[in-house]
């Protein structure tokens, strides 16, 4: 359907294997023009386009071939790279699975590769300097993410729903972001925000903040550990973590969080454990008091990554998976730091079976 010359919305649903060509006078696409549209296989953008909102072709899963007609001075799909690059920012602002993104583009737009869900690369290469707002939520087949020097700029909702990425890694020469103690996660240098985690985030000591949705949509994410520095968990942080089992707090006084820091569940059905000497502060602090399990940090075991409050060799084959595969489901990464050293590595492995071997 077209407004004058704007194609405006695409009604009903395509049939499988759709190839579609716009109108030769077509002036601009709208958003959500082709929103959940799962048949369209091709787009071709005539020449006449002058302006596409980037998010107009979100959830199409089996799109695979995307191609601005050259002329355009607009938008190009320069290097055939399947995706429509805005040609004087150099900023590609809609992608799909089959994209790939030329070496002269230096940003990545809003909702850009939005509901790709068979993305597997998320293709920031060295030039890349800003991801903006939803350009990679519900990429599902990422498991994997590496923030090169030059990103100065990471919109807090630009990987949220990716909830299958279990390694995370900033290039050390990144002055705006780091990855410190190689932690999985996204830090904000100046700030010392964790503006992004994952399923396998060690939160280092010193960060100030969990920043806006940094564990949003991590649903298979069991155990998290919030060291003393943590003052404060903004909005979303830990939403939709269904999952979520238990949750260590090490700070003596609540950090501030909001009636949308934890899901609803977490208040339900995962452990909260503090220092026994602030179980009564957090007992009685806005909404950390909704916890219906609070208990103390001295109760806890260490070298139980299994979490049921005992060692056996279940904890070290969990542990053993852990290191080898990077992922591994249920472990509790703070009790698996066996050496208290703040990082699950090969010597908590090491001393834990020389524990359960000596009993010391």
């Amino acid at each position: 359907m077209y407004a004058g010359k704007v194609a405006y919305i695409y009604k009903g649903t395509m049939p499988e294997g759709t190839h579609l060509t716009l109108r030769s006078n077509t002036r601009a696409i709208s958003v959500d023009a082709f929103r959940n549209q799962a048949g369209l296989v091709s787009i071709n953008i005539p020449a006449t386009v002058k302006y596409i909102n980037g998010n107009c072709f979100p959830w199409c899963p089996n799109l695979t071939n995307i191609k601005v007609a050259s002329g355009n001075t607009a938008y190009d799909s320069r290097n055939n790279c399947n995706a429509i690059i805005e040609t004087a920012t150099n900023t590609l602002i809609a992608g799909c699975n089959a994209s790939s993104t030329p070496t002269t583009v230096t940003a990545i737009g809003n909702s850009a590769f939005k509901g790709c869900y068979d993305l597997t690369d998320s293709q920031l290469h060295d030039n890349i300097t800003s991801i903006g707002r939803s350009a990679y939520v519900s990429c599902t087949g990422l498991t994997s993410l590496r923030i090169p020097a030059k990103v100065n700029s990471i919109d807090a909702t630009a990987f949220i729903g990716c909830d299958n990425i279990a390694s995370i890694t900033v290039d050390n020469r990144n002055t705006t972001y780091d990855s410190r103690r190689n932690c999985n996660a996204i830090i904000e240098t100046a700030s010392s925000k964790l503006v992004r985690g994952c399923m396998n985030t060690i939160i280092p000591d010193g960060i100030v903040t969990i920043g806006e949705y940094a564990f949003r949509n991590y649903m298979t994410m069991t155990h998290i550990h919030i060291p003393a520095s943590v003052t404060s968990i903004e909005s979303e942080g830990f939403m939709y973590t269904y999952a979520l089992e238990t949750i260590i707090c090490e700070a003596m006084t609540p950090p501030a969080i909001n009636g949308s820091s934890f899901f609803e569940e977490n208040y339900q059905h995962s452990k909260l454990y503090v220092p026994r000497a602030a179980i009564n502060a957090y007992a009685n602090a806005e909404y950390w008091k909704e916890f219906v399990d609070i208990r103390a940090t001295e109760d806890l075991v260490r070298g139980d990554a299994e979490d049921d409050e005992q060692l056996s060799i279940n904890d070290a084959t969990l542990l053993i998976d852990y290191l080898i595969t990077g992922n591994a489901p249920g472990v509790n990464l703070h009790n698996a730091d066996f050496n208290n050293d703040d990082a699950v590595s090969i010597d908590d492995r090491s001393m834990f079976i020389d524990y359960l071997i000596t009993g010391h």
